[in-house]
């Protein structure tokens, strides 16, 4: 169950603003994404549309409840009202113009092969506004191109390491030893 409360104690006014205005960013942005009024979406989550209109103005923290109602009504998947709060990112659905840099996060849910993960960031690009996807889908080939160069350059470290005679410092183990970026 989802809780207003942190680790270390009940958070800030400050803090509760913070999630509150997150919440209502990426709330407006779907529903914007979807195209319906604040009024479809309350009928669509059977919400009051005074809830709906409330939460979009960040004045008031949603409930478990209203997450329940809210999140199949806007095409996403139980708890990412909860993720974005935290400072998250919804597994489906776009991500606001300010939180571009979270489609490879929006991306991983779970452990993905790579042709996996692949994947699901061009589906997560798919659904960003149109005049975004060519900058993201640019950017997205630039970090592949970086992951390579960085693999690329890992080998060719370990095969210049020296060779220890024994045994226990060959280029397999030294290999395995280098952390992955």
């Amino acid at each position: 169950m989802f809780r207003w409360v942190r680790h270390c104690g009940p958070m800030s006014r400050q803090d509760d603003r913070s999630r509150r205005d997150r919440v209502a960013r990426y709330v407006i942005a779907r529903r914007g994404q979807l195209g319906v009024s604040q009024r479809e979406l309350a009928d669509r989550a059977g919400l009051n549309p005074k809830t709906v209109f409330d939460v979009e103005q960040g004045k008031r923290s949603t409930t478990p409840k209203t997450h329940q109602k809210l999140e199949p009504a806007l095409g996403w998947e139980r708890g990412d009202l909860a993720r974005i709060a935290e400072g998250g990112y919804p597994v489906t659905g776009p991500l606001p113009g300010d939180d571009l840099d979270g489609v490879i996060a929006a991306a991983t849910s779970g452990e993905l092969t790579e042709s996996e993960f692949d994947s699901r960031v061009r589906q997560v690009i798919s659904q960003l506004p149109v005049d975004s996807q060519p900058i993201v889908e640019e950017l997205y080939d630039m970090l592949q191109d970086a992951e390579r160069q960085n693999r690329r350059l890992r080998r060719r470290i370990v095969q210049l390491m020296p060779r220890n005679d024994e045994g226990d410092g060959d280029r397999e183990s030294s290999s395995q030893q280098l952390p992955n970026s």
